[in-house]
């Protein structure tokens, strides 16, 4: 069994999270058993699994495997399911239930905006108006978390408790300084008839990789563990004992400084994992530069495989190519989360420099806000006079629209580590243009064919070719059929191949 790990699912995703998901779906396309794991506590999971289209049961979260509620569906839990005394006063302000005992009030009743029959949260509250406990109801309609609060109303004690309302998980909070709290331990409570105690999340993990290691050799299977979390969990899956095929995948630069692979201090992500490189089974990396990299800097054991990240569909393949004349004029497209590497500000910089020769260029950029970036690269547009020319579009869950009507996309990032977004834009015919930096940008364009190179950080430069670009209609189109030419190098059947000779190396490691 193949799983790959993440500590959540959510409906918004990062660039790891698109490529996870495009990697399960090339999982299943090839029939090969396959399943997501995640390990945090999270009322949003069932419901972004369900859009993106997977199952209950292809899903393993460690807190459903400990409560018995892997592959659980939906039921109905509404207001009148809390069985609440006529004798109490219910007031209903835009979906939240007031509940009061005379002028008193005992609960609140919060519903899910997105579903707005089922119950969310429940809280309590004593004489004199303190909070003493919140129940969470998950979206699968049962109770699953009960919150009891101390005389300061902060958290003292959290319980899980699965659908059939027994408890089976507790953790304890520790009050620190400047009114933050830490967990300062974790149960685990009649699970096969014992209960456990971990001084951490990270231990408590690794008991479930081991746990489900365990049942998957009871039932014939031996486990592939895919490591998309390195920084949370990466510690987590290397102390488990027993036996399984531990997999590092590197999704970006593994080194702080990009052009000095060999002696940089290492990116904090992957900073544990590489200093236990040896105790690996394998690590994949999505580019040709960085496995040399890797090998040249660790070693030749455990394997650095080479396998793309992104894949493209086969519909997507065989989509009718759109000419440039049929795409929105003007429009030049940047598909980055708004966070310091991706360097907005760049673009930014550089479009205030374009627009003086071409006055009706557009820049939309897609995605989500990464801290303080999101502001910051907004209020940078509006300095500079820009916001009748640089729209900020948020993040988007079907960016292929965005895609078929681009006459251009641009990247201006620090470091990347294979960009979904180069990958995606080359397979719907949009010429690219990219700084030249480690990794991914120069495995995906061929210069001068299907867009342009830029030595990284030149804003000057990057303004250049993006002018000459949308200055001249022809070479657009010329770049767009290049563009079309080059798709396939990341087909489902050219990605899946890498997988194979992967998927070799496991098989071999369990028979030996």
């Amino acid at each position: 069994m193949y799983y790959f790990i993440n500590n959540a699912f959510t409906s918004t995703m990062s660039g790891i999270g698109h490529a996870q998901l495009k990697r399960f779906f090339l999982f299943k396309q090839n029939r090969v058993p396959v399943k997501l794991i995640t390990t945090d506590f999270d009322l949003r999971r069932p419901k972004a699994l369900e859009e993106k289209g997977i199952s209950p049961n292809e899903n393993i979260n460690m807190f459903d495997f400990f409560g018995g509620m892997v592959g659980l569906k939906k039921r109905s839990f509404t207001f009148d399911d809390l069985n609440i005394s006529k004798e109490y006063a219910v007031e209903n302000v835009n979906l939240v239930f007031n509940v009061r005992k005379g002028n008193r009030l005992i609960l609140k009743v919060e519903m899910f905006s997105d579903d707005t029959s089922q119950v969310k949260k429940v809280t309590y509250y004593d004489k004199n108006g303190a909070t003493r406990e919140t129940d969470w109801w998950d979206p699968r309609g049962f109770k699953i978390l009960e919150q009891y609060y101390n005389k300061d109303e902060k958290i003292d004690v959290e319980r899980g408790v699965n659908q059939q309302g027994v408890v089976f998980y507790e953790t304890y909070h520790f009050g620190k300084k400047y009114d933050k709290s830490t967990n300062c331990l974790y149960r685990i409570l009649n699970y096969h008839g014992y209960d456990y105690e971990f001084d951490g999340f990270k231990e408590m993990a690794t008991f479930f990789f081991d746990e489900l290691i365990k049942y998957d050799r009871q039932n014939g299977e031996n486990d592939i563990f895919v490591n998309d979390a390195s920084l949370q969990l990466g510690k987590a899956l290397l102390d488990t004992t027993e036996k399984s095929f531990k997999l590092m995948q590197l999704h970006n630069n593994h080194t702080n400084d990009a052009d000095e692979p060999l002696h940089s201090s290492l990116n904090f992500n992957y900073e544990y994992t590489l200093r236990h490189f040896s105790k690996w089974q394998g690590v994949t990396a999505p580019t040709q530069t960085q496995v040399t990299n890797v090998v040249r800097r660790f070693g030749k054991h455990p394997e650095t495989f080479l396998i793309p990240v992104g894949v493209i569909e086969d519909k997507v393949l065989k989509s009718p190519q759109i000419p440039i004349s049929k795409r929105h004029p003007n429009e030049i497209v940047m598909i980055a989360r708004l966070s310091p590497e991706k360097r907005i500000n760049h673009a930014v910089q550089a479009m205030e420099k374009v627009l003086k020769v071409c006055p009706n260029v557009q820049l939309n950029i897609y995605g989500y806000a990464n801290g303080k970036t999101g502001d910051e690269v907004k209020q940078l547009v509006k300095e500079k006079h820009l916001t009748d020319s640089i729209h900020f579009k948020g993040y988007v869950t079907d960016i292929r629209d965005v895609y078929e009507n681009a006459q251009l996309s641009i990247l201006t990032s620090t470091v990347e580590g294979l960009p979904l977004s180069l990958i995606e834009a080359q397979s719907y015919g949009v010429p690219l243009i990219s700084y030249d930096i480690n990794y991914g940008p120069r495995d995906v364009i061929n210069d001068e064919k299907d867009g342009y190179l830029v030595k990284g950080g030149d804003i000057d430069e990057i303004a250049k070719k993006i002018i000459k670009v949308m200055s001249d209609d022809e070479l657009r189109q010329k770049l767009s059929r290049g563009a079309y030419e080059d798709r396939n190098k990341y087909s489902s059947e050219n990605v899946w191949h890498a997988w194979e000779k992967l998927d070799v190396a496991a098989h071999n490691y369990f028979n030996n």
